[in-house]
């Protein structure tokens, strides 16, 4: 470790509980009509959870619950990467660490396995590692091999499905950042029932935004769209003609693959691309507006063929659905008008139950955190503010549902009562 670093955990008797019971109802075009700061009304306490603390400022974070409502938090501090988990009551244990490495990203599937991925300091190398049973596993070196003194590592994500299948993508080049030949893109996969296969180079002066896997193991990387098959063969992709930026995407178990493309620079159409599995990819359909500069849209894609996107718009955060077999519906504004919201995050939760967060207000350094849940069938929820006065600099924002449809919500950023950058969590139901 460099510098003076500092690492404590607080562990607290109970969970603090936001309650949205009640604030359900709402018009369908308005969840956040009634006032200038829609939730005021709930509890905005601190979080009653606080899961760790680095004297230096807190790296990229990353948030995973499993079925049976265990949740998994990851962190950089100090150039290291440490891991979490709570107990049966909801408090966390003390942390570990993983080792050495820098932006941890996990995904989580349906047997509780929690597999991690983060790069070594400088970018050189990635590695793995997996929570399974009680125990985690030893870290695996994905790098792809080559005959260079050091390797440099970007763009990396890691995607999983309910049953396991595992994929990290990832850009490589050797030497520095800026040095050395054309980087690749580079992939390893996982299935559910054995170990990483080899690593492979996918193609050459490409890089990938994400990858998504399907219920059957197949995946497609982003914005690229090179696919790799149940036999494991990856294939170059016959990309459509698309409008404007990648803004995100989301697959179903079945296949059927969303895209959704934000405004170039002068234009501020969000547009919307599907491809039913085996079928070709539809015209792309307007599903909103937003300033090229708000940066992802996200997404959901359900089984039953229920879609949602989320993003920023005229200050607010909004969504767009479409009801199985039916078309675009005009966007709902979640939170409330013209309150500078940004950093918005959208997740799904069981029986259809969805979640959505956003940060609310101008100025970086006090902007806030901010949640609202719709239940399947439902409207929208009231607004909550899940941080309060005390936090400045709230980022790394993380959502994820446990089976009993509370929302796990996380975030890294600096008190003003204490010193250091804390990881905290709330949790809401």
């Amino acid at each position: 470790m460099s510098g003076s670093i500092a690492l404590s955990f607080t562990t607290l008797l109970s969970a603090s509980v936001l309650s949205l019971s009640g604030l359900l109802a709402g018009p369908p075009t308005s969840a956040a009509a009634g006032g200038p700061e829609p939730g005021a009304h709930a509890p905005v306490g601190e979080p009653a959870l606080t899961i760790g603390r680095c004297a230096d400022r807190l790296g990229t974070s990353s948030l995973v619950t499993d079925d049976d409502g265990t949740s998994t938090a990851l962190w950089g501090c100090a150039h290291h990467i440490y891991a979490a988990r709570t107990r049966a009551d909801g408090t966390w244990q003390r942390a570990v660490d993983l080792g050495v490495g820098l932006e941890p990203k996990a995904v989580v599937d349906q047997r509780n396995r929690v597999t991690v991925l983060y790069r070594g300091l400088q970018g050189n190398g990635i590695e793995s590692r997996r929570w399974a049973g009680d125990a985690w596993q030893r870290a695996v070196d994905l790098t792809w091999k080559t005959d260079a003194d050091r390797v440099f590592v970007q763009w990396y994500s890691i995607a999983s499905n309910a049953r396991g299948d595992t994929i990290a993508v990832w850009t490589q080049n050797d030497g520095e950042v800026q040095s050395g030949p054309r980087p690749w893109m580079v992939a390893a996969y996982r299935p559910f029932d054995g170990a990483w296969t080899t690593t492979v180079r996918v193609a050459k002066g490409s890089s990938s935004d994400g990858s998504l896997v399907d219920g059957s193991g197949r995946v497609v990387t982003l914005p690229g769209l090179f696919r790799r098959t149940t036999a494991g063969v990856w294939r170059h992709p016959a990309t459509p003609a698309m409008e404007g930026a990648y803004g995100g995407a989301a697959v179903n178990s079945l296949g059927d693959l969303l895209m959704t493309r934000r405004p170039e620079p002068g234009a501020d159409a969000v547009l919307v691309y599907e491809k039913p599995f085996g079928e070709a990819w539809l015209p792309g359909v307007q599903v909103g507006t937003t300033p090229s500069y708000l940066g992802q849209i996200r997404a959901v894609l359900e089984d039953s063929g229920r879609a949602v996107v989320s993003y920023a718009a005229g200050g607010s955060a909004r969504t767009a659905t479409r009801a199985a077999g039916g078309a675009w519906a005009a966007p709902v504004e979640v939170s409330a008008a013209h309150v500078q919201a940004s950093v918005v995050r959208l997740v799904r939760g069981p029986s259809g139950a969805l979640a959505l967060s956003w940060l609310q207000g101008p100025d970086f350094t006090k902007r806030q955190l901010w949640l609202s849940i719709q239940q399947a069938g439902g409207d929208w929820s009231a607004p909550v503010k899940v941080t309060g006065a005390t936090w400045q600099h709230v980022d790394h924002t993380t959502v994820s549902f446990r089976s009993d449809s509370a929302v796990v919500v996380a975030w890294t950023g600096h008190r003003t009562d204490k010193p250091g950058w804390w990881f905290a969590s709330r949790v809401v139901s």
